[in-house]
C-alpha cells in the first residue's frame, strides 16, 4: 500500500451520565443459625463534592476551560445548554471555588520552590469584582503576580490592596534578587536585592522616537539597540 495523506480529526467530547448502585447482601447462614436476619449494603464510591452530581472530569474541564482557555462560565453555561445540560454559571463558580482547597498544598509547594529561586519577578495589574462582600464593584482591587525564570513558577496571589506589605508577606523567607517596575511599594522588600525592568526603561527609550523610529545618532538610538541586543541573549 502506498501512503496517501494524513488528516487531523477531532472526536468531540461526549457528556453523559454514570448511575451508581450500592448492593445490599443478606447472610442467608447467619439467618438459619440465629433466626436474625443480617443484611450489609456495599459502600458506594465517595463523591469528590458531597450532595453534588458532578464528576471529577466535569470539575477538571470547567476549570480548564475557564482558567487555561480564558472562557467564562456564562459562555460555558451556554455549551452545557447545547449539550442537553441545564448547568446554572454560578453552580460552576461553586464547584471552582470548593475545589480550590484540592490545589493549596501545591501551591504552597510551588511557593517554597518559588522562594528558592535566585530571582522572582513580581508586577500586580488592577482587576474588578463584580460581587464581594463589604465592597462596591466599582471598588478596585490587584492581582498580583510572582514568576520565577529558570523554573516555571507562576503564581498569582489576589488582594484588595496594593500595598507593598502583600508582595512581602508573599516572599517572606525570600532573600535573592526580586525585579520589578519603578512602583514604590516595593521599597518594603528590605531582604532582597532589587533590581529593575528592561522593559520599562526600553519602554522610556521607545518613547524619545520621532514618528515612531531613533533619531540616527541619538542617545536613544543607541540605548534602544543596546537593550535589543541584550533581549536576543
Amino acid at each position: 500500500e502506498k501512503f496517501v495523506r494524513s488528516e487531523l480529526v477531532i472526536v468531540p467530547a461526549q457528556v453523559y451520565v454514570v448511575d451508581y448502585y450500592a448492593a445490599s447482601y443478606k447472610c442467608a447462614h447467619c439467618e438459619t443459625q440465629t433466626g436474625e436476619s443480617y443484611i450489609r449494603q456495599a459502600e458506594a464510591p465517595v463523591p469528590v463534592m458531597k450532595k453534588s452530581m458532578a464528576a471529577p472530569s466535569t470539575v477538571a474541564y470547567i476549570m480548564q476551560e475557564k482558567f487555561q482557555n480564558g472562557v467564562p462560565l456564562y459562555r460555558q453555561e451556554a455549551y452545557w445548554k447545547g449539550q442537553g445540560v441545564g448547568l446554572r454559571r454560578n453552580t460552576m463558580a461553586n464547584w471552582v471555588i470548593r475545589s480550590a482547597r484540592w490545589f493549596k498544598p501545591l501551591y504552597e509547594q510551588l511557593r517554597r520552590e518559588l522562594l528558592r529561586q535566585d530571582i522572582v519577578n513580581v508586577d500586580e495589574t488592577r482587576v474588578h469584582v463584580l460581587k464581594e462582600d463589604g465592597r462596591k464593584s466599582s471598588q478596585m482591587s490587584q492581582m498580583w503576580v510572582f514568576c520565577s525564570a529558570e523554573k516555571k513558577i507562576a503564581l498569582y496571589q489576589y488582594s484588595t490592596s496594593r500595598s507593598g506589605q502583600v508582595a512581602k508577606e508573599m516572599l517572606q523567607g525570600f532573600s535573592g534578587y526580586t525585579q520589578t517596575d519603578g512602583y514604590s511599594g516595593y521599597n518594603c522588600l528590605d531582604s532582597v536585592t532589587h533590581v529593575g525592568c528592561w522593559a520599562h526603561a526600553r519602554r522610556k527609550w521607545v518613547e524619545c522616537f520621532v514618528d515612531g523610529k531613533p533619531v540616527q545618532g541619538s542617545r536613544s538610538e543607541a540605548a534602544f539597540h543596546l537593550i535589543e541586543e541584550m533581549f536576543s541573549l
